[in-house]
């Protein structure tokens, strides 16, 4: 299959269990230091631009997917409680609708700051399209 041409868009190709999966990627950051629902709101929207924009590629015998790196950042204010927000913003993630998430906010970098906010890790968000 590698190799053939097909119309449509895909940012990301691989296969996997004997299975071929095509998707589309969105990045986002997500704030969330205060507004709890506008961020789950922002993370729901990018991920339902993804799937809209991969339901445009024949799936030719691939799964399609939508996904989503999210980026969550902290104001400064919230030093000393990087964990707790942490733990609830990986909670809102269940409340998504997706197919699969995983998160990684490894110790070492629980403290990165660019001056204004910390940005302590990444998710990524995934939901198979299945028409």
């Amino acid at each position: 299959r590698f190799g053939d041409l097909y119309q449509g868009r895909v940012d990301l190709y691989f296969a996997h269990a004997g299975y071929e999966f095509i998707a589309e990627t969105k990045r986002t950051e997500s704030g969330f230091t205060l507004k709890v629902i506008k961020a789950r709101d922002n993370l729901a929207r990018k991920l339902k631009t993804a799937c809209r924009e991969i339901r445009q590629t024949p799936p030719n015998k691939q799964r399609r997917l939508g996904i989503v790196f999210a980026v969550p950042y902290f104001r400064k204010s919230c030093k000393d409680k990087v964990d707790e927000h942490l733990q609830a913003w990986a909670n809102l993630l269940k409340d998504l609708d997706t197919s699969a998430y995983a998160w990684v906010f490894p110790k070492c970098s629980r403290n990165l700051f660019d001056g204004t906010y910390y940005s302590p890790g990444l998710a990524v968000l995934v939901k198979e399209i299945k028409r």
